[in-house]
């Protein structure tokens, strides 16, 4: 008995004496966050500048330096504690999306091999987060004042065909539009997101049987401009979606898997994995009308790059397409699990109107 007592002892001091700091979890990234002002409309590339460096500098307690990389890029840096903790990471930047994201740290037990880092590392990052949060949730830019350039994220930009081709029947033509109402929502524990709801509008710049390229503005913002293929696939156009014009590009009258989609953007220094299937012809209303629709399930997982995909986080993405409107008339994306999330996860788009030609 004495003998069970001593080991029991030994063990308990064991787990007191091991310090606070050996605890680690996985590196949060936080991957094309949307910006949003307190108008609504996108920033100049120096406003989203200026209030980065800004928020950085001020967060209490634990302020960040903050110094240009090219383009589009920031270093922060932050030091702290008495044993020199050291981390830094990377901020790349656009009038619509930014994103941060781990690059070095020293004495925060870092490992590679799993991408595991002590635990105060994301609470710091976090914070900051937040702070670059609120420090553009300030800003009052003026829709159309300022040239805005496309993210990096954005793939495939294309400039207009010439407007001598003619019309391919049964695709959409040049100025056909469509506008959305897009919900972020709000998680339990998340800060407020301001604004909660922005128009989407998408107008066709050319189309053929091998590509339709459109253009997306933000609550009347600069438009950016986007190819669209044939495929199954995910692209960054103001937030994460699937294929727009899947049914004008594949057979989807039957049910049916699609296989791997291909994530065309949004997943930098992660691991991603999507596949899609179709579900069946459905009815749905939307603030546009009734439609009848083909409904296509997306499944997507993330993880830190290295240490294999679904380690972390996922989300279902689900869609309606209706061959009447040539179009996706809605999308809800919803995570499913994990905290860090590479795009942002939570969210509806829903037709509000359209002019077809």
């Amino acid at each position: 008995m004495e003998t069970r007592t001593f080991a029991l002892s030994v063990m308990l001091l064991c787990l007191l004496a091991r310090p606070a700091w050996a605890a680690s979890e996985i590196i949060g990234n936080f991957v094309d966050m949307p910006v949003k002002t307190a108008s609504g409309a996108p920033p100049s590339p120096v406003e989203v500048h200026d209030a980065i460096v800004n928020a950085a500098s001020s967060v209490p307690v634990r302020p960040w330096s903050v110094t240009d990389s090219g383009p589009g890029k920031l270093i922060a840096r932050l030091q702290t504690g008495r044993r020199g903790h050291q981390v830094m990471v990377e901020i790349t930047y656009s009038p619509l999306l930014y994103s941060v994201s781990y690059r070095n740290s020293v004495h925060m037990n870092y490992r590679a091999s799993d991408q595991t880092i002590h635990t105060s590392y994301n609470v710091w990052v976090k914070e900051l987060v937040d702070h670059i949060d609120r420090a553009l949730g300030v800003l009052t830019p003026v829709a159309g004042a300022a040239p805005v350039a496309p993210p990096a994220a954005v793939p495939l930009a294309a400039a207009p065909a010439a407007a001598s081709a003619p019309p391919t029947p049964g695709l959409p033509q040049a100025g056909d539009t469509w506008t959305y109402r897009a919900t972020y929502i709000r998680r339990r524990g998340e800060a407020p997101i301001n604004p909660a709801i922005r128009t989407h509008v998408v107008k066709i710049e050319s189309a053929s049987e091998a590509e339709i390229v459109d253009q997306l503005t933000i609550d009347g913002g600069q438009a950016i401009s986007t190819k669209h293929v044939k495929g199954a696939y995910l692209v960054p156009q103001g937030l994460s979606i699937f294929s727009p014009y899947v049914g004008l590009f594949l057979d989807i009258s039957q049910p049916a898997s699609l296989g791997g989609v291909d994530i065309l953007g949004g997943c930098r220094n992660y691991a991603c994995e999507a596949d899609a299937r179709i579900v069946g012809s459905e009815n749905i209303r939307v603030a546009a009308g009734t439609f009848t629709t083909t409904r296509i399930v997306v499944t997507q997982s993330w993880a830190p790059a290295g240490i294999g995909a679904g380690a972390l986080g996922g989300r279902t993405l689900t869609l309606w397409y209706s061959p009447q409107v040539k179009r996706v008339v809605k999308y809800s994306s919803r995570v499913t699990v994990g905290a860090y999330a590479p795009i942002y996860p939570h969210f509806d788009l829903e037709l509000v109107s359209y002019q077809l030609k």
